[in-house]
């Protein structure tokens, strides 16, 4: 198989898996969040319910149109990464612009789909989202993901210093905390498009009204929500790609280097006889010379 074609295969399947495992608990998150907005269930009970359902029906939970919104979602965000991993090795090379802009359009792209389809899904209406929830939603995300892409490579080497660790130690670290972090920020923008898009004509007075009421709340589910994929999800998608990088490595060059499926030794040069080309050597079954 062409190395090219394999390392696809190889992005291709990290993120996929990456994402199964994040997905319940996201989706979890995400539908609470949207049922609270529009009014059908208090934020906790419909975590909750979602989770149960999770243990209780696994099979016919990850049917549903919330989990398999949220797979596509970071299988997506997970591919989109490790593509551009991939491609600056080929290159010898880095492009940490590229590839965060590669990365954020990706991310931007998928989770404003998967916001405006969640409104519909359990918001008040099946109406068409308005501009302005994509407007709002956009904003937390270019926000977020500026941070969350940026932030921990340049905050990684400071925390080795700090904590005597090692750069892969810090690196982690720094992966699992500063999602974190950024997630007061963003969640007021989360939560107004969504109170845009189910009560289209309030005031602005009111919309302040269901900030002060929700806004707590929503902050810690988002606490809850971003460890999932940007930390478990993140580094078992690493994992996962770097583990079957090595063994399809390893793989090829044993086809390389030990030619056993072409019945005989590749011809090479003698050093004895004076650099001139031998004969190529015939093979037993075994791969020894016979």
């Amino acid at each position: 198989m062409d190395w090219k074609v394999a390392e696809t295969a190889i992005d291709t399947i990290a993120a996929v898996g990456a994402a199964f495992f994040v997905a319940p608990f996201v989706s979890a998150t995400d539908k609470a969040i949207a049922e609270s907005s529009s009014g059908r269930s208090t934020l906790w009970p419909s975590f909750f319910r979602s989770l149960a359902s999770y243990v209780k029906t696994p099979v016919s939970s990850v049917g549903r149109p919330e989990f398999r919104i949220i797979w596509a979602l970071y299988a997506g965000t997970y591919a989109a990464n490790n593509f551009c991993c991939s491609a600056e090795a080929r290159a010898g090379a880095s492009w940490p612009r590229s590839k965060t802009m590669m990365v954020f359009s990706c991310n931007t792209s998928l989770s404003l789909w998967k916001d405006s389809a969640f409104a519909r899904l359990f918001g008040r209406s099946t109406a068409n989202v308005p501009l302005a929830a994509y407007l709002t939603w956009a904003v937390r995300d270019v926000t977020g993901m500026a941070f969350i892409f940026t932030a921990p490579p340049l905050v990684a080497p400071y925390l080795s210093q700090i904590a005597n660790s090692s750069q892969r130690t810090a690196e982690i670290a720094a992966q699992l905390l500063l999602p974190m972090a950024i997630q007061p920020v963003v969640s007021p923008f989360h939560l107004l498009g969504y109170d845009v898009y189910n009560r289209p004509a309030s005031s602005l007075a009111a919309r302040f009204d269901v900030l002060r009421s929700q806004l707590a709340g929503v902050i810690v589910m988002r606490w809850i929500r971003g460890f999932p994929p940007y930390c478990l999800g993140a580094v078992a998608n690493k994992t996962i790609r770097n583990e079957l990088r090595d063994r399809a490595d390893a793989f090829h060059h044993r086809q390389m280097f030990i030619p056993i499926y072409s019945g005989s030794i590749l011809s090479a040069k003698d050093p004895g006889s004076g650099g001139a080309v031998v004969a190529a050597t015939p093979i037993s079954s075994h791969g020894t010379a016979s």
